[in-house]
């Protein structure tokens, strides 16, 4: 019986050095057990002692992850190596774990031990799993920063004990899993620069030609490849990004962000864990795909090596357009051939790939067998089961499916320019060009011309220090006009004027301006064809606290309040004298009925500083707090004659009215 074991386990080790000994220059295959110790060594022969540790809500990782107290150089000092199958007991419950050096040493759902390279102290864990939620240790929240919080279930602090189940029980697996790359450039000299990045477009069936493209990371240098990246998606000309790795902080924080070319364009930050399965993945991956229906572009999506979050999410979108098994496996094996070297003839090629991508698609789908399955019926309503609705879907497959064409040339003074066309399946075409010039400065101009005749062009200037310029023209097929100018300073405060003209003639214009501090202050000005005029001033404070008035022009020179809406808990409410609307001063002359019904909560403190007032409708004070106080800014003759209005409007006999000066 022995002597079996020692034959099969050799055999294993045979079939693997084979392997290792097939593998293309420049790319490593690295084994980190002691093979002599595990074959000659038999199952169940072991005199190795157990361990203890303990772990709590604060060493559970975002992703899941229960890390022990116990450190990784202890637990391999007493006797236990990579390949073991140990023992793991915990909360009443007994678990036989591989002892692993990295997750992807277990396949794609499958639980291990891990005492990684790179970390301090031994872990549990599942590969693309959530190890504290699958097994009752914790209960996971996500807050409204998308940063992960923990709650203990059971006890504030567990108990874990390790023992040995078999010495070498696992090792044949465990030599098959590992797959090491390296960060330095030079390590693929067969490489290009994008396979470097693990980049490429998907050209799955169905998808459009130049529309989505995958990628590592262009932002974050873990692994040195995001320069690579970043130059790769310019060249592409992509302007949606999907970022299923970081949170907006974590994404602005890398070294060089504000240089990048990403920087400039519209992204996603989806800070997505690598458990497929879980509920905030998939709340996560819905809006990522929202965000792709809504955003007419190039696209791009990337995790941090672009291999296992970006994998999935891409075949999810390769199935819905239509692409075939084979198809979504060919692309996905792509990133092991840039990484580890892996080409279709490796004998390790299907079996990473079930390992990999056919399991997880498998559970996502809920299909016994991926390649007899419908993908892109299953991908469609997988869509749905996440959140999105049909609309969304229709819209999102409309994006993917239109073409583009991208150019990018070096311009005479230095400056780069990338020009891209697209044209989608109803006729809609879009250029978009870019010019980033030696100084940093950044000039954009976006031209679309719809299937029906309307119009969309605008440009848009963006400096070195953060000041940005933007105009945008929409012209609609019925006539109707719509002019933007956007304008942000270098202390981040912004200014954005909207003109609209209507085919009867009516128009709106809109003033919007924002401080550095997100105080924001707008004035619309609406008028009919008719010539009636209503104005509509508004101020959002950053603490929650808004205002609203809005008035009707009654004369060349005169308005009245309308309404007049508060949210401050004070229920503070000031009528102004005069209002500015397109350069032209107004005075304010009445006050309507109930005008100031539109707030919450009947307001206590009114402030009048209209001394032009001449008339106040009946019920005008209908809606006020029964110990309000009205102050009247004015003289005493004018106070004495708004005084005498007021209370002829039917105020109550209980409200105080008081002259300020």
């Amino acid at each position: 019986m022995k002597k079996r074991k020692l034959v099969r386990k050799l055999l294993s080790f045979l079939l693997t050095l084979a392997m290792v000994m097939g593998l293309m220059p420049g790319m490593n295959f690295t084994a980190y057990a002691d093979t002599v110790n595990h074959l000659e060594t038999n199952a169940g022969e072991t005199s190795i002692q157990p361990l203890s540790a303990t772990a709590s809500k604060n060493t559970i990782s975002k992703y899941g992850n229960v890390v022990l107290s116990l450190k990784c150089e202890d637990l391999l000092s007493k006797g236990y190596e990579y390949g073991d199958i140990l023992s793991i007991r915990f909360l009443e419950r007994s678990l036989e774990l591989p002892l692993c050096s990295n997750f992807t040493d277990v396949d794609s759902g499958s639980p291990g031990i891990f005492a990684k390279k790179d970390q301090e102290y031994v872990m549990l864990a599942i590969n693309m799993g959530d190890f504290a939620t699958y097994y009752g240790i914790a209960q996971k929240q996500v807050d409204e920063n998308n940063q992960v919080l923990w709650t203990m279930i059971a006890d504030e602090e567990i108990s874990v004990t390790i023992s040995m189940k078999e010495k070498g029980g696992y090792y044949a697996e465990y030599l098959l899993h590992q797959l090491k790359y390296e960060d330095d450039r030079s390590a693929y000299p067969e490489l290009t620069d994008e396979q470097f990045a693990n980049f490429r477009a998907v050209t799955t069936t169905g998808m459009g030609k130049g529309v989505l493209y995958r990628s590592a990371s262009p932002i974050n240098p873990l692994h040195n490849r995001n320069t690579y990246a970043d130059a790769a998606i310019r060249k592409a000309g992509v302007n949606v990004i999907m970022n299923l790795a970081d949170d907006e902080a974590t994404a602005r924080g890398y070294e060089g962000f504000g240089n990048s070319y990403y920087s400039r364009q519209k992204f996603i930050t989806l800070n997505l864990g690598i458990d497929f399965a879980a509920e905030d993945f998939q709340q996560g991956l819905s809006n990522g795909l929202r965000f792709f229906a809504l955003n007419n572009g190039i696209y791009e999506i990337h995790c941090t090596e672009g291999k296992d979050r970006a994998g999935f999410v891409s075949a999810i979108l390769e199935c819905l357009m239509g692409a075939s098994y084979d198809e979504v496996i060919s692309d996905y094996m792509v990133t092991y051939y840039n990484y580890y070297g892996v080409t279709r003839g490796d004998e390790r090629y299907q079996t990473i790939a079930e390992s990999n991508i056919v399991k997880s698609l498998e559970r996502a789908f809920a299909v016994e067998n991926l390649k007899s399955a419908d993908l892109a019926a299953e991908a469609e309503e997988y869509s749905k089961q996440i959140g999105l609705s049909d609309e969304e879907i229709a819209l999102l497959k409309v994006n993917l499916e239109k073409h583009a064409e991208t150019v990018t040339k070096q311009n005479p003074d230095g400056s780069i320019t990338t020009t891209t066309t697209t044209t989608d399946s109803e006729g809609t075409k879009t250029t978009e060009s870019e010019t980033v010039k030696a100084d940093g400065t950044v000039e954009k101009s976006t031209d679309t011309i719809k299937a029906d005749g309307s119009t969309e062009k605008s440009t848009e200037k963006i400096m070195p220090n953060g000041a940005s310029e933007k105009q945008t023209e929409i012209v609609s097929v019925d006539g109707s006009t719509n002019k933007i100018t956007e304008t942000t300073k270098p202390n981040g405060s912004s200014e954005k004027v909207t003109d609209i003209t209507k085919p009867n003639g009516a128009t709106i214009h809109e003033e919007v301006k924002t401080t550095a501090k997100g105080k924001e202050t707008s004035q619309k000005i609406e008028t009919s064809a008719s010539g009636s005029v209503k104005i509509t001033e508004q101020v959002k404070q950053p603490s929650g606290d808004h205002s609203k008035v809005v008035m009707d022009k009654t004369g060349k020179k005169t308005v009245a309040i309308k309404q007049t809406v508060t949210t401050a808990k004070n229920g503070k409410v000031t009528i102004p004298k005069t209002v500015n609307a397109n350069g032209e001063k107004l005075k304010v002359t009445s006050l309507k009925k109930n005008f100031l019904k539109g707030s919450k909560t009947k307001p206590k403190k009114i402030t009048i500083n209209a001394s032009n007032i001449t008339k106040v409708a009946k019920g005008a004070f209908d809606y006020i707090n029964k110990k309000a106080v009205i102050k009247i800014v004015a003289d005493k003759k004018d106070y004495k004659r708004i005084q005498k209005l007021i209370k002829k409007s039917g105020v109550d006999k209980d409200i105080k009215i008081k002259r300020v000066k």
